[in-house]
């Protein structure tokens, strides 16, 4: 059977104890009832399970059994198309089958809400779970549910297979009786029928026209519809049917039937242009405008790149690191004949263990369907800086707690010879690659004082401010610093290649749809563990404030 493009469901095969039934279960664009729709570029994950159940309305009716099992689901242009072979030792499976030989049924697939995704009114994911044969699929491309309400209205039999909202109600006993009959017979029978028995069960079904029965039920809602008030002005006169002043007859003739004959008469409920100006005349039409992106707030870069802090490898929790204890090496002056002097270094050691840090966000399923201000990236940027900030913490407090007094200041704010007095007392030798930090508040008052010779505005050879510098020496800045104040260390000078640093590992990043799924959030957790360690105190220096 060739494959119509619709997704009414067809019986392609049958025996004894199954039938094979196909149709498209997804239908490519269009939109559903809730104005949503799928394309090819759809992830229905179909390899997750290959084999998917069948059943009879999502068991959202008296049937809450499986009534079969899928055997191909396939991608076409068209859509998704599904072969399933049905166990008629079901029960209801039979009427099922009759349903489907009328066109009554269209299939609809079947998710888990948890896993879906959408862009807009578009579906992005939506992974089958299970497939059902259906009188109301959500597509509108398939029938509905009218044919088989017509098809209860002479065998009460068939109400059993509506949705409970749609049963009429003097049909609800008949059918409780018949679907108990039916369970018992399928059980004292041992689901098995002879071919002369399936003759007279097929004889004793009314022979229905359709047609007609779907005619007249049409013809007598349109003959229950009210009437207008007494006030219409025009009268809705239809030459062909008769329908009087009734508007709404006429206008229900004219959708059955296309003939306009009276539907010209029609007057206009809202006789006014459409404008955005007022809100039910269009302006609920157009949206709020909306940037979609969040601006952040600058934020500080890590410090430990720029300073050139020693990466510390190695394994464990714990990591011991060899320093040297003793700094003098010199060589001591023999005579002739003496005896040689004898000396070593002497080796010390930091241990350096590793903390963990974490950060745990979570968002509502709400806010990640509906948001448009790309809160995804934005939260990238905002993790990675207020990672940045703890390691400018670590630093700067190991720094200040296991470096050197450099200098201490007499005065209560800084004067000009502060400056040169920490930068020489930073032992020889390491001043190639020493850099300042200080809080900004605290350069600025140093660039502003003044003296005989005194140099602190930086200059560059090309006259440029390639990078800031004070006396001579590259300077960064951070919040991390205590503030202007007395007793506080508000200055670092020193080589920082002589504070090691480990991170291991740079950071780790898990996201959580599952845990707090009972209150419908995403959890996103941020781990990483680090340590600073100040490895010769001597090459590290700090000023402070008079008290």
């Amino acid at each position: 059977m060739e494959r119509e493009q619709n997704g009414i469901a067809h019986i392609k095969a049958m025996t004894d104890t199954t039938a094979t039934v196909a149709g498209y279960g997804v239908i490519y664009g269009g939109s559903d009832l809730e104005g949503e729709s799928f394309s090819k570029s759809t992830d229905f994950m179909l390899d997750l399970a290959p084999s998917k159940l069948v059943l009879y309305d999502h068991s959202l009716g008296e049937v809450k059994h499986f009534i079969g099992k899928t055997t191909l689901v396939e991608s076409d242009d068209f859509g998704l198309w599904v072969a399933a072979e049905l166990d008629r030792n079901k029960s209801y499976v039979e009427m099922v089958l009759r349903l489907v030989e009328q066109g009554a049924l269209g299939w609809s697939s079947g998710s888990v809400g948890h896993l879906t995704r959408r862009n807009g009114k578009s579906i992005t994911q939506w992974p089958i779970v299970e497939l059902s044969l259906t009188p109301t699929p959500a597509e509108p491309r398939t029938l509905g549910v009218e044919l088989l309400k017509s098809l209860a209205a002479v065998d009460a039999s068939y109400a059993a297979l509506l949705p409970e909202t749609e049963r009429p109600s003097v049909v609800q006993s008949e059918v409780a009786e018949a679907t108990a009959v039916e369970q018992k017979s399928i059980s004292q029978e041992n689901n098995t029928m002879s071919e002369e028995q399936a003759t007279e069960v097929t004889a004793s079904v009314p022979q229905v026209d359709i047609a007609a029965m779907v005619k007249s039920a049409v013809d007598a809602a349109i003959d229950k519809l009210p009437v207008k008030s007494a006030d219409i002005a025009i009268p809705m006169i239809n030459s062909k049917t008769k329908l009087g002043d009734d508007e709404t007859k006429s206008y229900v003739h004219w959708l059955r039937t296309g003939d306009d004959g009276g539907i010209k008469s029609l007057k206009a409920s809202n006789n006014t242009d459409m404008n955005v100006g007022t809100v039910a005349d269009g302006g609920y039409a157009v949206p709020t405008g909306h940037y979609q992106q969040i601006i952040a707030k600058m934020r500080e870069s890590a410090l430990y790149p720029a300073l050139g802090v020693t990466n510390i490898p190695g394994k464990g929790t714990t990591v011991n690191v060899p320093i040297e204890g003793a700094r003098d090496g010199a060589f001591i002056v023999t005579n002739e004949a003496a005896t040689t002097d004898r000396d070593s270094p002497v080796i010390g050691q930091a241990a350096m263990t590793l903390l963990k840090y974490t950060k745990r966000l979570e968002i509502s399923w709400e806010l990640m369907e509906d948001e448009d201000s790309n809160l995804m990236s934005f939260l990238s940027s905002w993790v990675g800086e207020g990672m940045a900030i703890t390691h400018n913490t670590l630093l700067i407090t190991e720094a200040l707690a296991n470096g050197t007094l450099g200098a201490g200041w007499t005065a209560s704010a800084p004067v000009a010879a502060d400056v040169p007095e920490l930068v020489y007392a930073l032992p020889q030798g390491y001043e190639n690659g020493a850099a300042w930090v200080m809080r900004k508040a605290t350069e600025g008052i140093i660039r502003g004082l003044t003296g005989n010779n005194f140099q602190f505005v930086p200059t560059s050879p090309d006259g440029s401010l390639s990078r800031r510098e004070l006396f001579g020496f590259p300077l960064y800045s951070s919040q991390a610093m205590p503030a202007l104040g007395a007793g506080n260390k508000v200055a670092l000078f020193g080589n920082f290649r002589y504070m090691g640093m480990r991170l291991a590992p740079d950071i780790t990043f898990i996201r959580d749809p599952y845990s707090a799924a009972n209150t419908g959030q995403l959890r996103l957790h941020y781990y990483f563990r680090t340590v600073y360690k100040v490895l010769q105190a001597e090459a590290i220096l700090y000023g402070t404030q008079a008290t």
